[in-house]
């Protein structure tokens, strides 16, 4: 389970789990136990679920996505790649604040789409974000936000 999420991870927490080899079908089982212990290497719980499987038609080992049903929502974001800034400090966003200046914003990711990552955390939702900022942009400096042209034009 990723680490953003990890303090939800109590027993009888529910999931669904659904397998390549069974398409259109989803497995219900609820969490029994958890490591109690982020991976440092991938930021994730490791977590034990509970499947009943009375057929046996599951085999311990098997590869599967999990459904967590999380009591409360976490809110996120959807921004595209390069909106991001890899720092010494660690990931930025290069946000325009107060002033027409630069406000760099520390973020968390959750989930990576390719071409597109969820932030879960160090945005509002109401920052504009700097589409491909500069690798040399920094805190304060003063910018100008292009207009759009009118009509799409």
């Amino acid at each position: 389970m990723p680490q953003i999420y990890s303090q939800a991870a109590k027993p009888g927490l529910t999931a669904d789990l659904t397998l390549a080899e069974f398409p259109e079908r989803r497995f219900q089982g609820k969490l029994v136990r958890t490591a109690n212990a982020i991976d440092p290497t991938s930021r994730t719980l490791l977590v034990e679920i509970a499947v009943d499987n009375p057929t046996g038609q599951l085999f311990t080992g098997s590869y599967a996505e999990v459904h967590f049903h999380l009591p409360t929502p976490i809110t996120s974001l959807i921004l595209p790649v390069n909106t991001l800034l890899f720092r010494s400090e660690g990931l930025r966003v290069a946000t325009v604040g107060d002033g027409q200046k630069v406000a760099l914003k520390q973020i968390t990711l959750g989930h990576d789409f390719g071409s597109e990552v969820e932030v879960v955390a160090g945005l509002s939702g109401n920052e504009k974000v700097i589409v491909n900022p500069p690798d040399s942009l920094v805190d304060g400096e003063a910018v100008r936000i292009a207009e759009t042209p009118q009509g799409g034009q």
